[in-house]
């Protein structure tokens, strides 16, 4: 009977350069996502008059402007600009390919030195993962601690070894800070006789959640808030470009560290990053005029199988810690999430029934006094190229 199928429908996303306003002939991209309950939300006025009948004469819409989730499985490189605005991404260019047929020599002071070019103009930045391939002994994952045109210092140990053309390196970058950032996006109902779409406009990402479980598909979920919705039966643009055809990434690939050691007693971790934003409204105007964040605000849990008193003391004694996920896929591409400064708000144990006891932890993550950011995040790529 032509019904639209669900498993048929798809989103795309264009970023916006006037708030609310989409882009004159934009080039969409498909944003991969599980489900999603973006709609247009208005309030239902009725009239308080008194009347003979006791009837209410009317009733009005209010302010329009569109809320609801964004569902997803995470994957590598595939929801980078939407996360980066649900940070409010506070660098300017966080995407990072070393120059190609460059010299590039290791030290043990731990440096990367480079004959020519520069390092900062590739997009190299401090706090930022970067994959290295192409050496004779040091490639891997390092973390830059400084950087200049022709000289990047790691926090890891390097060896030493001449300068080669063969070495690359390339990482992905982001983390919290003040910019904002908004996005048209174009649902899609293709499927139908007379095919729909919903488009959205100044849609702001304002929230932010993640959750890996043992043996699953890590899955997480954006919070957004919007402008505008309007129906159309002629698409914007019909052919929106693929970001990433990686599959999703796993809980039991890569690496999960707490208080800067791999673990193996974790269970499960999720977070929630949101930034209490609201819409403003003004007399005169039927929609939000702009979407304005408040404080950064970062909660989580994890659960740990209760082995020994270490993860209990840190609760007891508050003590500062941090948390630091890194997701794979199954080509070896990592999404990576730290968060420099947390402390746990609870820790508890319930003993019942048998097998291992777990403890299940809420902690609240915050600005780490050395790095002042609260959520640093990377996407390394399994071969830098």
């Amino acid at each position: 009977m032509g019904f639209a199928n669900a498993s048929q429908s798809a989103l795309a996303y264009v970023k916006e350069t006037v708030f609310g306003t989409f882009p004159s002939t934009p080039t969409n991209l498909w944003l991969r996502n599980t489900g999603n309950t973006l709609n247009e939300q208005r309030a239902g006025f009725t009239s308080n008059e008194q009347r003979t009948d006791g009837q209410r004469p009317f009733v009005r819409h209010g302010m329009r402007r569109v809320s609801g989730n964004i569902d997803f499985d995470l994957a590598y490189l595939a929801l980078k600009d939407i996360f980066r605005a649900a940070l409010r991404y506070g660098t300017a260019n966080g995407s990072f390919t070393s120059d190609a047929g460059v010299d590039t020599a290791f030290a043990t002071g731990k440096t990367f030195t480079r004959t020519s070019g520069s390092f900062i103009t590739n997009g190299a930045l401090v706090n930022m993962k970067v994959r290295v391939t192409g050496s004779g002994s040091n490639d891997g994952v390092y973390t830059i601690n400084t950087v200049t045109a022709l000289v990047i210092t790691v926090d890891e140990t390097v060896a030493t070894e001449a300068a080669s053309a063969d070495v690359k390196m390339q990482g992905e970058f982001f983390d919290n800070g003040t910019t904002d950032e908004s996005f048209s996006m174009e649902r899609h109902f293709s499927d139908l006789s007379t095919p729909e779409y919903d488009q959205f406009t100044g849609m702001v990402p304002i929230g932010l959640s993640i959750a890996a479980a043992a043996d699953a598909i890590v899955t997480g979920q954006f919070e957004i808030l919007g402008r505008d919705m309007t129906v159309a039966t002629t698409a914007l643009d019909a052919t929106p470009d693929d970001v990433s055809a990686l599959d999703p990434c796993t809980s039991f690939d890569g690496t999960v560290k707490e208080g800067g050691a791999a673990s193996t007693i974790l269970t499960a971790c999720n977070f929630n990053i949101g930034w209490g934003s609201a819409g403003t409204e003004v007399i005169g105007a039927n929609v939000i005029q702009s979407v304005e964040p408040g404080s950064l605000d970062v909660s989580g849990s994890l659960t740990a199988f209760f082995q020994d008193l270490i993860m209990l003391n840190k609760f007891m004694n508050e003590t500062e810690s941090a948390i630091e996920l890194g997701l794979q896929d199954s080509a070896g591409n990592e999404f990576n999430i730290q968060f420099p400064a947390v402390k746990y708000t609870s820790a508890n144990r319930e003993p019942s029934g048998d097998g291992p006891l777990l403890m299940p932890m809420d902690f609240t993550a915050y600005m780490d006094a050395t790095l002042l950011k609260t959520v640093l995040g990377n996407m390394i790529p399994a071969i830098a190229v």
